[in-house]
């Protein structure tokens, strides 16, 4: 992912990144003659990350039966 500086001096961009900043709020950038919407600015979230399931990833599945039962004390092997 790319990231960009923001110059001072681009006074309505700015007030729109504080709104997105401070009242969570999204924005559409249109561009061109035509206003065509090309972006949406919202606010940042920290990315998830994804689990990689290693060499088996697709490999294999498994299916809990609607009967299956287990204790705590099974689970935990305790007597």
């Amino acid at each position: 992912m790319q990231s960009i500086q923001i110059n001072e001096q681009q006074n309505e961009l700015v007030q729109a990144l504080e709104q997105v900043k401070t009242k969570k709020e999204k924005f559409l950038i249109s561009y061109g003659e035509s206003r065509k919407i090309i972006a949406m600015l919202v606010p940042y979230e920290k990315e998830k990350k994804q689990r990689n399931f290693g060499p088996y990833k697709g490999k294999g599945c498994f299916k809990m039966h609607s009967d299956f039962a287990m204790t705590d004390s099974e689970l935990l092997d305790h007597e």
